[in-house]
């Protein structure tokens, strides 16, 4: 998908998506699964992966949304 055609997406349909997500234990992780659970929305991966580079680039071939930090 092109960037320009991107729309927004509110945090609370965020489980209507496929997800993909780093594996349990990472500190990204942790910190996304709380601010979910503070919202009362569930993460449910369609994806879990080791390092942000597979993750961005599983996101860039559309298997996913992909939550990732920009340095």
């Amino acid at each position: 998908m092109d960037s320009q055609d991107q729309q927004p997406i509110r945090f609370e349909t965020i489980g209507e998506h496929p997800l993909l997500l780093l594996e349990k234990g990472s500190s990204t992780r942790r910190f996304l699964e709380e601010h979910a659970e503070s919202h009362g929305v569930k993460l449910v991966p369609e994806l879990e992966v080791g390092s942000l580079d597979l993750l961005a680039q599983f996101a860039r071939s559309d298997f996913g949304l992909a939550f990732l930090i920009r340095a």
